[in-house]
C-alpha cells in the first residue's frame, strides 16, 4: 500500500534530488510568454528570433502582394508578380532567417546571456527591417 507521503519540493520520495524537467520542442507561443524559465537554451532562443523574422516579414510581404495582384489583375504577365512577391515573404526568412537567428542565438549562448522574448521581438523584426531597407533603397542594384 502506498503512503500518502509528500516529497519536500527538489526531492523525490526516496530522497534523491529531482531531475531537471526534459527539454520539449519549443511551441509558437513559447516566444510571447514573458518567464524567462520557458527559454532556457539555445534552440529555443534562434526560434523565437525565427518566428518574430517570419512574422514580420509576412506582415510587409502579404499587402505588397495583395496590393500587387490588385494592380496587376489584368496584365497578362504582371499578375504572378504577386505570388513572387509571397514567396520571398516566406522564402526569405526561412532560408536567410534560420542561419541568422542561429548566429544570433549563438552569440548568446557564448556570452552566457539568456535571451526574453522582448529581445526576441526586436532582433526578429530589425532583420525585416533591414530586409526592407535594403530593397528600397536598391543597393544591390548598384553592384
Amino acid at each position: 500500500m502506498e503512503s500518502r507521503w509528500k516529497a519536500p519540493s527538489g526531492q523525490t520520495r526516496s530522497g534523491q534530488a529531482r531531475t531537471q524537467r526534459p527539454l520539449r520542442r519549443p511551441r509558437w507561443a513559447d516566444c510571447l510568454s514573458r518567464d524567462i524559465q520557458d527559454q532556457p537554451g539555445q534552440h529555443e532562443m534562434w526560434y523565437g528570433v525565427f518566428l518574430w523574422a517570419l512574422v514580420s516579414s509576412l506582415f510587409f510581404h502579404v499587402p505588397a502582394g495583395l496590393l500587387a495582384l490588385f494592380t496587376l489583375r489584368h496584365h497578362k504577365y504582371g499578375r504572378f508578380m504577386s505570388v513572387s512577391i509571397l514567396l520571398m515573404g516566406i522564402v526569405g526568412p526561412i532560408t536567410a532567417g534560420i542561419l541568422t537567428s542561429a548566429a544570433i542565438a549563438g552569440v548568446y549562448r557564448a556570452a552566457g546571456k539568456e535571451m526574453i522574448p522582448f529581445e526576441a521581438l526586436t532582433l526578429g523584426t530589425g532583420q525585416t527591417f533591414c530586409v526592407v531597407v535594403v530593397s528600397f533603397l536598391r543597393i544591390l542594384a548598384t553592384l
